[in-house]
């Protein structure tokens, strides 16, 4: 798992060879910002300065013992990076939700926005109507205790008209959402298996 910067805000990350030319998000809170996982070239350890010991060695055999010292550094650092595999947490992007899904994405939003909006005409045109009838009732010539229950049954009418359309506005939105959690379930199951 090597180890990668963000280009934004430096933050080091570890990251599976599997993503390794992917998008990914940075996991930092404050950063959050996208970009593609390139491994960057590895500084060359500075060269070593010979033990005082074997200072009087041939030229060639300090060259040999120096590349020695190199490649035990170098199986140093991938034997510590096999270890820290399983410590680090990555974040991958989101966008791969819009790319796989781009018009279920949209018409989930639209069917938010068309809801909120049935819902305010709904209720609207359900007022109005009792509003009306109350005006009509008001100008009719009916006995006092007629007019009471015709009141209470305009009452009661809009009462229900309007619990009726919020219900309705309720499994709507509780539908979009159980959609959209069925589509973050996938898309997390298939992070976990890429990972693996």
């Amino acid at each position: 798992m090597p180890d990668l910067n963000c280009p934004h805000c430096r933050t080091s990350l570890r990251v599976p060879d599997s993503l390794i030319g992917k998008k990914l998000r940075c996991k930092n809170e404050n950063c959050r910002q996208p970009f593609v996982a390139q491994l960057e070239p590895i500084p060359p350890d500075p060269q070593p300065a010979p033990p005082a010991e074997f200072s009087d060695l041939p030229p060639d055999w300090q060259e040999a013992m120096e590349e020695r010292q190199h490649e035990e550094n170098l199986l140093e650092r991938v034997k510590a990076h096999k270890a820290n595999k399983n410590n680090d947490k990555y974040i991958v992007s989101n966008d791969t939700n819009e790319q796989r899904y781009p018009n279920l994405t949209k018409y989930l939003g639209i069917g938010q926005v068309v809801s909120k909006i049935v819902l305010a005409i709904s209720c609207f045109a359900i007022v109005f109507m009792a509003f009306r009838s109350f005006i009509d009732l008001v100008h009719s010539n009916l006995p006092s205790d007629v007019l009471m229950g015709t009141q209470f049954g305009i009452l009661l009418g809009t009462a229900l008209g309007l619990g009726f359309v919020y219900l309705c506005f309720l499994f709507t939105m509780a539908g979009i959402e159980f959609i959209q959690v069925i589509i973050d379930i996938e898309h997390n199951t298939r992070t976990k298996q890429e990972a693996v």
